[in-house]
């Protein structure tokens, strides 16, 4: 029994030996997965590559996410009249010209008027966020002077990560804080399918919101 033992606890060892290198290997593979991507799309950026960027994001996925937030700012916008905020014992009420103190706060959008919104707010998304809309935007964004019409992107352009983590075993967010230091960061969210990972949803900072609202 003593010898059985031995013999037990010795093949035990050999085999984790063996096993646990090749563990650590495929744990370091996935964790590292995702920063791959993430080169990937900045290369693809960089490069003009349509073709690597529609394979690396899930278009469909980030277009629809981007109108619900587009179409939130809208909404959440300070009416054109709002002249001040009035915080009397904890509670903040909208002071509006020719309105009065109980007028509504926000933009304050009727049903026809969000739906008319999102559908103006879908149809320039849908024509810019597109693998050619991200490079030719990546690029002016890269403006020596705007006469130029653009130049080629460095490295200096590129984001750099400021944060990052796994959310679960199939999910990575990343925040990152692009070149122009007056953009806040930008939230991006990559998943695995079928082992294979993209990006799915991409949240925008308020400044480059409204400025997409000040286009619709």
């Amino acid at each position: 029994m003593g010898r059985s033992r031995i013999a037990t606890r010795a093949y035990t060892r050999k085999v984790l030996r063996r096993v646990l290198p090749i563990c650590v290997a495929v744990a370091s593979v996935y964790a590292l997965l995702p920063y791959v991507v993430l080169y990937q799309l900045g290369q693809a950026v960089r490069h003009g590559d349509a073709a690597t960027l529609g394979r690396l994001v899930a278009w469909d996925d980030v277009r629809e996410g981007l109108k619900e937030d587009v179409c939130d700012e809208m909404v959440d916008a300070p009416a054109p009249n709002t002249v001040a905020d009035n915080t009397v014992a904890g509670h903040t009420e909208t002071v509006a010209q020719g309105v009065g103190p109980s007028a509504p706060q926000g933009g304050g959008l009727k049903p026809f008027g969000f739906s008319f919104v999102r559908g103006v707010a879908g149809n320039m998304i849908d024509a810019n966020v597109t693998p050619d809309g991200l490079v030719s935007a990546a690029h002016r964004a890269g403006l020596d002077q705007p006469a130029t019409g653009g130049r080629d992107l460095v490295a200096e352009d590129a984001p750099r990560i400021v944060w990052a983590f796994f959310d679960g075993p199939t999910a990575f967010s990343v925040w990152l804080q692009p070149h122009d230091p007056s953009i806040g960061p930008i939230h991006i969210r990559l998943e695995m399918h079928d082992f294979h990972w993209q990006v799915v949803r991409a949240w925008l900072p308020r400044t480059l919101l409204a400025r997409a609202n000040e286009r619709t």
